[in-house]
């Protein structure tokens, strides 16, 4: 297996209680199965209480049961008592891999880390998205691909990554998105052009209908009278890389070429209009909107009709 991930990946160290917005708070926090049974071999008062604090939710879910909106092992000191008493081994997958993520395509993974932890964020918004690769003696993955969509695919990402390097508008890369989802649909294969400006804005009555993590989100976001055409600041242009990276060729699974374009060009606009120092503001959006399915379902759906 090929496993691809960007020059600053492996510089991310969680900074644990130092953090300004732990992810052991607010989220449900799923546990895997190995973990679960790992939580219920333990003979010990402390095995008494990891089983306590699992159920199933209504998906079917292994996760623990949220204190006041916090994971119940999450101390006074902001730090883990499974890894505290038990090591960093004994951690879940979630809490094992976030904020790190990956997906594998047949021969090759592609890692990266997640805009909605500040310590990542920090990294992803002070470096350009330069790759580096290694390979391991891991069998590939049996996935069906779609060669032809994925070598669209893959050709899309690199002249998006090409046209940032100049001055660009969220109008022109949501036009260039529109074509490419065409030309994927009816299997052409064509490669957009760039056309310049193309005004637009993007309705905000949506956020009355998105769900909220946080009062200060939902606050937030309501607050926002309208998301206008802007050029990419090189910050911009970061984030919208790294929502490109992370999704563009996922659609190579569920045929979705244009989701990706819309989350980045309202995920920049939005992040511009919030008001709030830009690290803080990507981390909300992330958080809020990112990592929440059915948010990302009524964005592109009520915006854009797909």
């Amino acid at each position: 297996m090929i496993n691809y991930y960007p020059s600053f990946y492996k510089d991310f160290k969680c900074v644990a209680d130092r953090c300004p917005d732990t992810c052991c708070a607010k989220w449900e926090i799923v546990v895997d199965e190995k973990s679960a049974k790992f939580y219920n071999r333990i003979k010990t008062p402390f095995g008494d209480r990891l089983r306590a604090s699992m159920t199933r939710d209504s998906d079917g879910d292994i996760c623990f049961v949220n204190i006041s909106k916090r994971c119940p092992f999450l101390n006074e000191t902001k730090l883990c008592d499974i890894y505290t008493e038990l090591g960093e081994s004994a951690l879940c997958q979630t809490c094992r891999k976030f904020p790190r993520f990956s997906t594998s395509f047949g021969g090759s993974a592609e890692w990266g880390l997640s805009l909605a932890c500040p310590e990542a964020c920090g990294l992803i918004l002070k470096n350009d998205l330069v790759f580096e690769s290694e390979s391991d003696d891991r069998d590939p993955d049996l996935n069906e691909l779609d060669a032809d969509l994925f070598l669209y695919l893959k050709g899309i990402r690199e002249l998006v990554f090409k046209r940032l390097d100049e001055k660009l508008s969220l109008g022109e890369m949501l036009r260039f998105g529109v074509e490419a989802c065409e030309n994927a649909a009816n299997k052409s294969f064509e490669y957009p052009e760039f056309k310049g400006d193309t005004d637009f804005t993007f309705g905000t009555e949506i956020f009355d209908s998105f769900e909220y993590l946080t009062e200060e989100g939902r606050e937030l976001f309501k607050e926002i009278n309208s998301i206008e055409e802007i050029y990419l600041t090189e910050e911009h242009k970061r984030i919208f890389s790294y929502y490109i990276y992370r999704y563009l060729l996922r659609a190579v699974y569920d045929g979705d070429v244009f989701r990706p374009f819309a989350l980045a060009c309202f995920a920049v606009g939005t992040i511009a209009s919030l008001g709030l120092p830009v690290e803080r503001a990507v981390v909300l959006f992330s958080k809020e909107i990112e990592y929440c399915e059915n948010n990302l379902s009524l964005l592109t759906f009520e915006l854009f009709g797909v």
